[in-house]
């Protein structure tokens, strides 16, 4: 009975956690591409 109640409780909350994950996932990739986007400016002042 207990593990039913709890299945029911996370159901709902599913769908905020992939929103959740989603947006971290997003963050991490804008974050990586700033860091290659300032290597590479960097790359250019050098030369």
């Amino acid at each position: 009975m207990g593990q039913q109640s709890r299945l029911e409780i996370k159901q709902p909350q599913v769908a905020g956690t992939t929103l959740l994950l989603a947006m971290v996932r997003l963050q991490a990739m804008a974050i990586i591409m700033l860091r290659l986007v300032r290597r590479l400016q960097q790359v250019e002042i050098k030369q």
